[in-house]
């Protein structure tokens, strides 16, 4: 019985996986360049960029996808 409730104990205190987050990039969203967006970024979130002529020099550190759209 003690090794169930210790199971059980484990998975309670165990950390929750945090979900991906969408960070847009143009004229009317959040950021307005992508290295504004990068800086807000973590591992594994998306960065959707609309349509638009970004002239940046950019270092991607995270592990992260950077889509264009239409």
């Amino acid at each position: 019985m003690r090794r169930g409730i210790g199971v059980l104990g484990l998975l309670v205190a165990s950390p929750m996986a945090v979900a991906a987050q969408v960070h847009t990039v143009g004229a009317s969203s959040t950021h307005t360049t992508i290295a504004d967006a990068l800086a807000a970024a973590a591992d594994g979130d998306m960065i959707l960029l609309e349509p638009g002529t970004y002239s940046e020099c950019l270092v991607v550190s995270q592990n992260l996808s950077i889509i264009g759209y239409d």
